[in-house]
């Protein structure tokens, strides 16, 4: 994982409401022991003061020299869940009770005891909207041991989550100009996983023991789809949902599919890599600029 950050030097010891109705209940107990000379009320007092002054600095200690290192958050698509990889370290000694989440929103993920060798949590990212969004500041806190004081670190993280376009209701994506395969034959590249039997150069591999597959121009056969913009209807991020429920059915079938959008011809693939690439230019599409209509 990139971006490894140990953020001690920005680590807030803060009460916590219950710690703050416990300072509160301590400041009357010192004005009732003062106004009545009580020693009995002040050694409460004392005793209650010192035990807040040690839960604060087991707060602060519980939380000082954890290192935080963030990964890059899987792609989604708008309205699911997305999460962020971050590693916990805690260097030197046992911690308790860490909560790890983006700084503001309620939900973050837990871990009840980190050990020295560390840890790999799953954190919670709110809905985002299509596009490519910063992670913003993430917040490492603890409230060990009494629930009195919460320690915490904030720092920025710069990984980004890539969301996709939410997946809309389409009709099949129409078939691209069949042409001869034959005579668009663009080379020969290295076998893939998923590519289909019938491409694949056999003499090429009697010779070198390699296996290759012909690259094909244009419409890659007879069977290959196009995904085109102008195929769909409906407001710019409707059809943008269509594009990409009819890209996820081509590739279940296993047929080769090109996107077409306004200012983008994509070349015609099939395959995990080239199915992100075009998810991703739905993702980053640009629906006010000139021509998306």
């Amino acid at each position: 994982m990139a971006r490894e950050r140990n953020a001690a030097a920005r680590l807030q010891v803060v009460p916590t409401p219950a710690g703050g109705v416990f300072l509160v209940m301590l400041g009357a107990l010192l004005l009732m022991a003062v106004n009545y000379t009580n020693n009995l009320v002040f050694a409460l007092v004392f005793v209650l003061a010192a035990a807040a002054a040690v839960s604060a600095f087991a707060a602060r200690r519980n939380l000082a020299g954890v290192a935080v290192a963030a990964g890059e958050a899987a792609p989604v698509f708008a309205g699911q869940a997305a999460t962020l990889p971050v590693r916990l370290v805690a260097r030197g000694r046992t911690r308790h009770a860490l909560r790890v989440g983006v700084a503001g929103a309620a939900q973050a993920a837990t871990v009840t005891t980190l050990a020295p060798g560390g840890e790999r949590l799953a954190v919670p990212l709110a809905a985002r909207a299509r596009g490519e969004h910063r992670v913003g500041r993430l917040r490492l806190s603890s409230l060990y041991p009494a629930g009195l004081f919460e320690a915490r670190i904030e720092h920025d993280c710069d990984a980004r989550v890539l969301v996709w376009p939410q997946l809309r209701p389409a009709p099949p994506a129409p078939a691209a100009a069949a042409g001869n395969a034959a005579d668009s034959l663009a080379g020969l590249r290295t076998w893939r996983p998923g590519d289909p039997l019938r491409r694949i150069h056999w003499k090429v591999y009697a010779r070198t023991g390699l296996l290759h597959v012909r690259e094909f121009e244009g419409a890659v056969g007879a069977h290959a789809v196009t995904v085109d913009w102008a195929g769909v209807a409906g407001e710019p991020e409707l059809r943008l949902g269509q594009l990409a429920q009819q890209l996820l059915a081509a590739e279940a079938e296993g047929v080769p599919h090109a996107l077409r959008l306004p200012g983008l011809h994509g070349a015609c693939g099939r395959g995990p890599a080239h199915r992100d690439a075009s998810l991703r230019a739905l993702a980053l599409f640009d629906a006010g600029a000139e021509g998306a209509r």
